[in-house]
């Protein structure tokens, strides 16, 4: 049979299908919340994030990416930027203008930048201890996942977890346990948790 690859969790009688939409939008928000911590734990900085595409008109979403990654998302003008790129490089191409540089001069639209909340940045701190703890020791446990990519997408969610709560006192035993289990006999053990060491330095 093949894998469960994604579900929805905690479902109720009243969940609706506009939760059940936002759980995806966050989803996504999440996963480049991983893409961004990957990068910059290989030494690439990042700012901040444009947001394009049909998505992008959604002022929802650009909130939720804002909020999850921690950074300002920047809403294009024109959704429909891979369009406009190729017809900058033809109009380049036709000498219709010097070069990209000024073509892109040509269009100056107005873009809007989503910062991100304070107080839905800082919602973690709100969720009751026993969720937190339940929270993070299931991410710990898929430490041990024999799936190389859970094991990874469970590091870099322990270093995003780490992120908000080191700078503020909190969790710092969290060097203690991966020490001890990056001396497991299992090797998959091993490298996730040095994988996660290394995220968390990296940030």
């Amino acid at each position: 049979l093949r894998l469960v690859e994604g579900g929805f969790f905690g479902l109720s009688l009243s969940t609706t299908a506009g939760d059940m939409a936002r759980s995806v939008l966050e989803g996504v928000a999440y996963m480049l919340e991983d893409v961004i911590t990957l990068l910059e734990s290989k030494g690439i900085s990042v700012k901040k994030v444009y947001s394009l595409g049909g998505g992008s008109k959604s002022k929802l979403w650009c909130s939720i990416k804002a909020d999850v990654v921690n950074k300002g998302i920047v809403q294009v003008g024109y959704a429909q930027t891979t369009s406009r790129g190729a017809a900058v490089l033809a109009a380049v191409a036709d000498g219709i203008y010097k070069n990209v540089g000024e073509a892109v001069e040509k269009f100056n639209d107005q873009n809007t930048v989503f910062i991100p909340e304070k107080e839905n940045v800082e919602k973690w701190f709100n969720l009751a201890e026993n969720i937190k703890k339940a929270i993070k020791d299931n991410v710990l446990s898929t430490l041990n996942s024999n799936d190389i990519d859970i094991r990874k997408a469970a590091a870099l969610a322990l270093a995003s977890i780490c992120k908000i709560e080191i700078p503020k006192g909190q969790w710092l035993n969290i060097f203690d346990v991966l020490i001890n289990t990056s001396q497991n006999t299992n090797i998959n053990v091993q490298l996730s948790s040095l994988t996660a060491l290394e995220y968390i330095y990296e940030e």
